[in-house]
């Protein structure tokens, strides 16, 4: 199932219902034209347009257009279903005849970038504008309806060489980021990649985040590793990548969904042996970072997002997972801003209400650790091209999660092995299974702390946000 569960798909007259709970009587009058066309990609702002349209205009006639790629994401498909069965119309599929991945080879594996954008121009628009031109006869007036809210003046549409006009009807109704995701939920449901995606499109993409890749190998690793053969890494280096450590679960001979990272005290339970104020200035903290002098370890931060509920009693853990890593605290902080701003913006997938109830049910603890050089390998990458602009490869970012996630649950596991307070039943069992076993971590922790997260006020006018580079309003909306 790739859609959040909310609501059961109704009628267009649940979806008007919706919208006037959202907008109240608010409604615009359409530009005059031969011919009103949205195009669908599968994500909510697109979703919410054709929504507005039919919920506002039931009786006008529209063209709804999906561009598929090929690659696209997982549940992209079943978003665009629900969609057609909740407006009682056909969003037409058009695709071009190779798949993204197949031009891309086409191109001498030439990835694409913020540079070369050829991705969209051929995967996309080309076949969008080849259907245009076999459906509508030469003359007719044209308006392209475009998925920009109110809440982003600052976007700007794509232009059309054939004369198509772009109108904006959620900017016509002021509807913004918190009323999108509304009107999705109250409707065909939120499709569940904004869980760890903050946009549709492709399953793999040059402006991808970090924290992205990492929740695609988790969730669509078969997507990601296609990706990864488009990149060019030497022999030597693709062998490095390959050598994988072995999962802490697998070392012991328990399921992953037994073992646990370290939770900090802010978290749940007691404050981590590990958990202080950092202050690089102080003797103890000088002699941790004195280790990462050594030629054996490097220093890497890391985050991890631990899920709380409350049972009536106390915060339990519902889910936790690692959400990027960083070689700096303040590019680990800057991108942990993004994921954070993510969170706010598609906070119904965290089946959150309000602000507050996402600050009291998810949290971000960040660890510092000392990773041992000789996990991680000796890697080249010169002449290498890959996705990413730093220059990581795909394979890199995966192996690195995995190291990370390794040196976590080992710290936690010796922590239980060694704790003298009293466990609880399934801590003891833990312990008891394990027994004298012998746990290869590649590293170690040194550091932990919580993330102070942004409200959504302060994310507003933060610099890292604004001026962040923005992907093509054609490939995603």
């Amino acid at each position: 199932m790739n859609i959040i569960p909310t609501k059961q798909i109704l009628d267009l007259k649940t979806v008007q219902a919706a919208l006037e709970s959202i907008v109240g009587d608010k409604s615009f009058h359409l530009p005059k034209a031969d011919h009103h066309v949205i195009g669908i990609s599968g994500g909510a702002d697109s979703s919410a347009v054709a929504l507005v349209l039919k919920a506002l205009h039931p009786t006008q006639s529209f063209t709804f257009i999906h561009s598929d790629t090929g690659v696209e994401t997982a549940g992209t498909e079943e978003a665009v279903i629900n969609l057609e069965a909740a407006m009682g119309e056909t969003v037409h599929r058009i695709k071009g005849k190779k798949d993204l991945f197949e031009i891309i080879k086409d191109f001498g594996s030439f990835l694409p970038s913020a540079r070369a954008r050829y991705c969209t121009r051929l995967s996309k628009i080309a076949p969008f504008q080849a259907f245009m031109k076999n459906r509508f006869a030469p003359g007719g007036s044209i308006i392209s309806h475009v998925g920009i809210r109110a809440d982003e003046a600052h976007r700007k549409a794509a232009t059309h060489s054939d004369g198509t006009q772009n109108f904006f009807p959620l900017q016509e109704l002021g509807m913004d980021k918190r009323d999108v995701m509304n009107l999705l939920e109250l409707t065909v449901g939120i499709p569940s990649f904004y869980k760890n995606r903050s946009r549709s499109g492709c399953s793999v993409c040059c402006f991808a985040r970090k924290s992205e890749l990492l929740g695609q190998w988790r969730t669509d690793p078969s997507a990601v590793a296609k990706a990864a053969t488009l990149e060019k890494i030497s022999s030597k280096d693709m062998g490095v990548l390959l050598k994988l450590p072995t999962p802490v679960a697998a070392q012991i001979g328990i399921g992953r969904n037994h073992l646990s990272f370290p939770i900090p005290g802010s978290v749940s339970g007691a404050p981590l042996a590990f958990e202080h104020i950092r202050n690089v200035s102080s003797k103890q903290d000088k002699l941790t970072l004195d280790m990462f002098e050594q030629d054996s370890s490097i220093r890497v931060f890391s985050a991890c997002e631990y899920t709380r509920y409350w049972n009536g009693f106390s915060w339990q853990i519902a889910d936790q997972s690692l959400i990027t890593y960083s070689k700096t605290l303040g590019g680990l902080k800057t991108a942990l801003k993004f994921f954070w701003k993510h969170r706010l913006d598609t906070m119904e997938v965290s089946l959150a209400k309000t602000e507050q109830v996402l600050r009291d049910d998810i949290h971000i603890g960040i660890f510092e650790m000392a990773v041992d050089k000789a996990s991680i390998g000796n890697l080249d990458l010169e002449g290498s091209f890959t996705w990413q602009s730093d220059g990581t490869p795909l394979l890199a970012i995966r192996k690195m999660g995995l190291i990370i996630e390794n040196i976590l649950l080992g710290t936690e596991l010796t922590r239980l092995q060694n704790s003298q307070d009293k466990l609880n039943r399934f801590d003891r069992e833990l312990v008891a299974l394990i027994g004298d076993t012998q746990i290869t971590i590649p590293g170690a922790v040194l550091w932990c702390g919580m993330f102070d997260r942004p409200t959504s006020d302060d994310l507003i006018e933060d610099l890292d946000i604004s001026e962040a580079p923005e992907p093509c309003i054609s490939c995603s909306r």
